[in-house]
């Protein structure tokens, strides 16, 4: 009265006849308590695999998940201005104690820098307060001196016509240059006091080099300068001041031409930027160079290497502010003994229909 779970296979002979029967069984009640100890076994294999699965996920949730939101969340506030940082638990694995440690250090390193750059912007900010206020003052005196100049260099001209061949006439021309002098550096600080109106025009930067240079090579100071331009064809149009743009060409080329003294090479190169969205013209002189300490202060207003009596120190500022506004940028390199050179650009801008242009 028992089931069995079995198997029959005939027995043949070497004449292939049958001569029995091989059988093969189990107790079906057997098998059925193999099955089911089998499907329990599974069964709780599964479940805790599932309770496994479900602790991996809290740990990864709380040590992995938690701190990379964390560290968004405080990249966020980071953005706001909130330099916060994250705070390092040792349930957390290695690698995630690293990121935070070297989250904590950019952190730092951002605040420290910020802190920098508000303290530069305060002092530049106080900076140009006090040239705006010496600009102001520099120009109420030029304006004051000026009436007394011209009146000095009035008389002073007239006596030397007058005392031509006398033993006064040597004095009397040193007055009338010194005066000249006068006049010229209080012209030069009307220049950097007054804020003009910039009067754009469109025009090929290759033009405005030519003219100016044009009028240079009869300077005396380039009777024993070689003048070398390499100007790029095909210069697209630029919207500049023309006559701000000249003085600026030619303030450079001059100061070139005082650093060479008796000879050397100029050369004037204009090309396009690899964007293709700036003209950019270099002043490249073989003069004796500007030593390094003074490279960052050559552009402040009042700063100048020459010797008493042929400088101001307002040229380059000039020149700096002519840049500045045009929205362009104005840089210099320099090696003693070989040279200088000042690389300007200028934006390229497209004409809207009404004389403006947009970048």
């Amino acid at each position: 009265n028992k089931w069995y779970l079995s198997g029959y296979q005939p027995i043949y002979d070497i004449e292939k006849k049958i001569i029995g029967i091989l059988f093969v069984g189990i107790l079906k009640k057997k098998y059925d308590t193999i099955m089911s100890n089998t499907t329990i076994y599974f069964l709780f294999l599964i479940l805790f695999t599932i309770i496994l699965a479900v602790l991996l996920s809290i740990i990864l949730i709380n040590n992995v998940s938690r701190p990379i939101q964390r560290l968004i969340q405080i990249s966020l506030k980071i953005a706001k201005g909130d330099y916060s940082k994250i705070e390092i638990k040792q349930r957390y694995p290695y690698d995630i104690q690293d990121l935070c440690k070297v989250f904590n250090s950019m952190v730092d390193a951002i605040t420290e820098r910020d802190h920098m750059i508000k303290e530069h912007t305060e002092k530049k900010l106080f900076q140009s307060e006090k040239l705006a206020s010496l600009g102001r003052l520099a120009s109420g005196i030029a304006h004051e001196i000026n009436n007394p100049l011209t009146g000095i260099l009035t008389y002073s001209s007239l006596l030397y016509d007058d005392f031509k061949g006398t033993t006064y006439e040597e004095d009397l021309l040193v007055i009338k240059n010194e005066t000249l002098r006068c006049r010229d550096i209080v012209k030069e600080v009307l220049d950097f006091a007054r804020e003009t109106v910039l009067e754009k025009k469109w025009v090929n930067i290759n033009q405005i080099i030519n003219e100016t240079m044009t009028i240079l090579e009869k300077h005396v100071n380039f009777q024993n300068i070689e003048i070398v331009k390499e100007l790029t064809d095909d210069m697209p149009e630029v919207l500049i001041d023309i006559n701000q743009i000249k003085s600026v060409i030619n303030n450079l080329a001059l100061n070139a031409a005082d650093a060479m003294g008796d000879k050397g090479v100029l050369t004037i190169q204009t090309r396009l930027s690899n964007s293709k969205n700036q003209v950019i013209v270099v002043i490249r002189d073989s003069g004796v160079g500007i030593p390094e300490e003074n490279l960052l202060k050559i552009f402040d207003p009042f700063f100048t290497t020459k010797e008493t009596g042929k400088g101001t120190g307002l040229g380059l500022s000039v020149t700096y502010g002519i840049i500045k506004r045009h929205n362009g940028r104005i840089d210099v390199n320099s090696v003693i003994g070989k040279g200088t050179e000042f690389t300007i650009e200028l934006p390229i801008t497209v004409s809207n229909g009404d004389g403006g242009g947009i970048v």
